[in-house]
């Protein structure tokens, strides 16, 4: 813009020149007043005239050319300071970006410098960090060969072993199928637990060889161990057995049958019926759960839980037998009696239930009956202890002192720890008037089961017999803290007549309970599926 502007007052100065140009040319001169001359003189002025006015032609045409030269030194020059401004202009804006681009440059070259110096810096840390890496690596290698070397020679010494095992695997697979899965509630026959023991000593070869067993291995290895009175080791085959294979009834039978023999009545009920919801027909599980149920004073859900095992098979003489057992519980001996009959008429060979039948025969009265079932279960088993024990205690009750201690002692020389046969031992012998004897006997029963109530009684009575007051109520003392049903008992028990009169006594025994002392001591001993002598 400022350019156009310049260019159009050149113009304009150039015009104006010009203008006063053709004013000066055509400027009229003043009239002069002429003079009467000669005619050479005329001739003369004529001439000069003439140069004159050629010499002002010249001179005007020179300034057209003065004045059209100075129009194109103006144009010229406008134009170059047209030309000059838009080029100082364009130089300026090229040099502000070319500033602004040596900036950028320089910036760029100083963040270029700087990431040079942190690549460099880097570069050196990663070089030292390669440097160690390559230590570290070529410790890795060495460590990699000499774990390699080892391995190597350990696989030359394993080599044996795998061989080793692969022979106990083949072998378990073997001895397998001679071994089948073992339920604890059954019998057992003597070759078949020699069977069984041979295949548990060949699992524990092969556990310790490497070989990976199955849950009916652990199975059958709890149940070697609970045929060998190792009941902690069973339940801890058992749980494996259980943890391979949480669905395996049969394992969860055991398990619960095994804790009714250490007396973990509630923890059973719950694999009882673990086993029950997995196979809701299995009778060997619901005939367990009835004694748990019974053990812990569920009675009635016991006789409901048997008679559900009834209901899926009568054809079973051990639910038969325990049903007896619960409904003798019960007090429904004739029913009771009645169910033994069944599960003899299924199993006649069975020496526990005649000794059951004895057990509740006794219970009503019918002693001479109860001692022929008794003889009957001896006959079958003559080491059956609990049946020498069930038949000495109705010898007892039919005051037959000396025969009952005959079958007492062949009790106790096949088990010397069985606390029943030594407590009725004991009794046996105080009623023949030899307390010593009867309070070493009594002794020995507490020893082996310090919470036998039946021991603590009778050596009360034996010590009161003899005088020994401050014993004799020690003894009472405890015999009633275990059971309250004592009291009444020791009222009427001619064994306490020394202490009838006593006030300590007397003090002791207030209340009355009227509970059958016998009944009680001797069904607390009672186990599945078939013991239930005291």
């Amino acid at each position: 813009m400022k350019g156009k502007i310049l260019l159009f007052f050149c113009l304009f100065l150039t015009v104006t020149q010009i203008s006063a140009h053709q004013n000066d040319t055509l400027q009229i001169k003043p009239p002069t007043i002429e003079k009467q001359i000669p005619d050479t003189v005329i001739i003369r002025n004529e001439t000069l005239d003439y140069a004159e006015r050629s010499f002002d032609r010249t001179l005007d045409i020179f300034s057209w050319v003065l004045a059209i030269v100075g129009i194109l030194i103006t144009l010229i020059t406008v134009s170059l300071g047209f030309m000059f401004a838009s080029s100082l202009r364009k130089f300026t804006k090229w040099k502000e970006e070319l500033n602004k681009e040596i900036k950028e440059y320089k910036d760029e070259i100083e963040d270029a410098l700087k990431d040079a110096k942190n690549c460099a810096k880097e570069a050196a840390e990663h070089s030292q960090k390669t440097e160690e890496h390559e230590n570290i690596i070529t410790e890795r290698f060495e460590f990699v060969q000499e774990e390699f070397e080892a391995i190597r020679k350990l696989s030359e010494e394993l080599t044996p072993l795998v061989e080793r095992t692969k022979k106990y695997a083949e072998e378990i697979a073997d001895k397998r199928d001679q071994v089948s899965t073992k339920n604890i509630t059954e019998k057992i026959s003597d070759d078949e637990k020699e069977k069984l023991e041979d295949f548990a000593e060949a699992l524990d070869k092969a556990e310790g060889a490497g070989v990976e067993l199955t849950a009916e291995d652990y199975n059958n290895r709890g149940a070697d161990f609970y045929y060998d009175g190792e009941y902690k080791k069973a339940l801890e085959a058992f749980e494996k057995a259980i943890l391979i294979n949480p669905k395996f009834a049969s394992a969860w039978n055991n398990k619960g049958f095994t804790l009714n023999e250490v007396e973990r009545y509630k923890d059973a009920l719950k694999a009882f019926e673990k086993a029950i919801e997995i196979d809701s027909n299995y009778v060997t599980a619901w005939a367990n759960k009835s004694y748990s149920l019974s053990q812990v004073g569920r009675d009635e859900d016991a006789l409901k839980a048997i008679n559900k095992a009834i209901e899926i098979d009568p054809g079973v003489a051990d639910v038969w037998n325990n049903s007896g057992f619960i409904l003798n519980k019960l007090g429904r001996y004739h029913e009771a009696l009645e169910a033994y009959e069944k599960a003899i008429e299924i199993l006649p060979d069975s020496a526990e239930i005649w000794d059951n039948k004895g057990f509740t025969l006794n219970d009503l009265g019918r002693h001479e009956e109860a001692l022929k079932a008794y003889e009957k279960a001896i006959e079958l088993n003559p080491d059956y202890f609990v049946a020498l024990n069930n038949k000495g205690y109705t010898l007892n009750e039919l005051e037959r002192f000396e025969e009952a201690i005959t079958l007492l002692d062949k009790a106790i020389e096949i088990n010397p720890q069985y606390t029943n046969a030594w407590c009725h031992k004991g009794f046996a012998l105080t009623e023949l008037g030899k307390n010593q004897e009867a309070i070493s006997a009594l002794n020995k029963s507490i020893e082996f089961d310090t919470k036998y109530a039946n021991a603590y009684y009778y050596r009360a009575r034996a010590y009161s017999r003899i005088n020994e007051k401050g014993r004799s109520l020690e003894d009472f003392m405890k015999a009633i803290e275990l059971s309250i049903k004592f009291k009444e008992k020791a009222k009427k028990d001619e064994g306490f007549k020394n202490l009838w009169a006593d006030p300590d006594f007397k003090k002791l025994v207030g209340g009355n309970e009227d509970e059958d002392l016998e009944k009680e001591d001797l069904l607390k001993n009672k186990k599945i599926p078939h013991k239930a002598g005291s």
